[in-house]
């Protein structure tokens, strides 16, 4: 990949990565990222339901023989890797390296490929950001909410020789090497490791880095139980069906701002499937107006450097709330008293206006 295609999205993605909002937990942020963690959740729990697994090696998503098959044979094993500008080998990478036998007049004969189990929405704001920053265009909403366009995707955009796509809560990226490789193989790249994906909530995966610290450290390497009321007690099966249709899994504990599911989540999670389809609540129930004050003054910094403005004012919006904002990934933020709450609903099954409606049944009980 050459370096002046590949700058600019690495720019966009670190200050997408580095200003979201500070509602999500470092570790769900690294574990989930692109296959990074294997299927093994966090702690030693089990959900009463069958969860979706990941492999431990994002060089797992599909085999060999898959990937040779779509891009071609391969002149150098497959690598984990830390995906970036220049590729380099690493045990916790959440990527996987294919070198081809392509020696390119620019650029280098490979391909990375990753998955995130979350934050898929990248796809969506990198489009957004880069289309005010450089004019770049992307195919936007190439599949509605109910799946019925052919693409199979939600969203998808291109930016240099990255191509990045999503689904629901899914995001799958591609990275070329080299613009002699056809963007057509890496679409079906990513489509083949979706289309290996289980539509079942993930597990919020154990992550090897900070697991391996803590273990030095003489620390316990599983999370203490979560204290605090439950977050699933804020809004029933039967009012998140009302707006959501009806739910493949009960309501269940997630990590942070994901729909990973984790038991001693601080969010709760409604997921109805058709395409990784999940919305996730998340109460903050002390200290609430300093964290809604950050995270506005954060959005604010994010939408000058990116051009991006997904502000909401709180006039715009009346409900039984003493604030509300919506960042740039489109999380809503309620301040009621000193107490918060996050309503992620960009890769669920319902709109805004549906949201608002489960904001207001869950602040009734905050």
């Amino acid at each position: 990949m050459t370096r002046i295609a590949h700058a600019p999205l690495g720019a966009l993605l670190l200050v997408i990565a580095a200003c979201g909002g500070g509602s999500s937990a470092d570790a769900t942020e690294r574990g989930a990222a692109a296959g990074a963690a294997g299927g093994a959740a966090a702690n030693g729990a089990r959900p009463p339901f069958e969860l979706a697994k990941a492999p431990g090696d994002p060089c797992q998503w599909l085999s060999a023989d898959e990937v040779q098959a779509i891009i071609g044979s391969f002149s150098a094993p497959p690598v984990r890797v830390r995906p970036n500008q220049d590729p380099s080998p690493d045990p916790y990478g959440t990527g996987c390296l294919y070198t081809l036998p392509l020696q390119p007049q620019m650029g280098k004969g490979t391909v990375v490929l990753s998955v995130a189990l979350h934050s898929g929405g990248a796809a969506d704001l990198v489009s957004a950001a880069s289309a005010s920053l450089f004019g770049a265009k992307s195919d936007t909403d190439t599949r509605s909410r109910n799946g019925s366009q052919s693409s199979g995707w939600d969203h998808e955009t291109q930016l240099g020789t990255t191509y990045l796509a999503r689904i629901g809560h899914i995001g799958v990226q591609v990275d070329r090497g080299t613009f002699e490789i056809p963007t057509e193989k890496a679409k079906q790249l990513a489509a083949a490791a979706r289309d290996k994906m289980a539509d079942r909530p993930f597990a919020n995966p154990v992550d090897p880095l900070l697991d391996s610290v803590r273990a030095m450290a003489g620390l316990q390497s599983e999370p203490a139980p979560t204290q605090g009321p439950d977050p699933c007690a804020l809004v029933t099966r039967a009012e998140a069906e009302a707006v959501l249709g009806p739910l493949t899994v009960p309501p269940y504990r997630s990590a942070g701002d994901s729909p990973l599911w984790d038991a001693n989540g601080q969010s709760c999670s409604y997921f109805t499937g058709n395409g990784h389809r999940a919305l996730t609540i998340m109460p903050t129930w002390s200290e609430g107006k300093m964290t809604f004050k950050m995270a506005a003054g954060i959005g604010g910094v994010v939408a000058n450097v990116t051009g991006v403005d997904r502000g909401v004012a709180a006039d715009t919006l009346e409900g039984p709330w003493d604030d509300v904002m919506q960042d740039m990934h489109g999380i809503l933020r309620f301040l009621k008293g000193d107490r918060m709450l996050d309503v992620m609903w960009v890769s669920s099954s319902t709109d805004r206006a549906g949201a608002l409606r489960l904001a207001v049944a869950a602040l009734g009980r905050l």
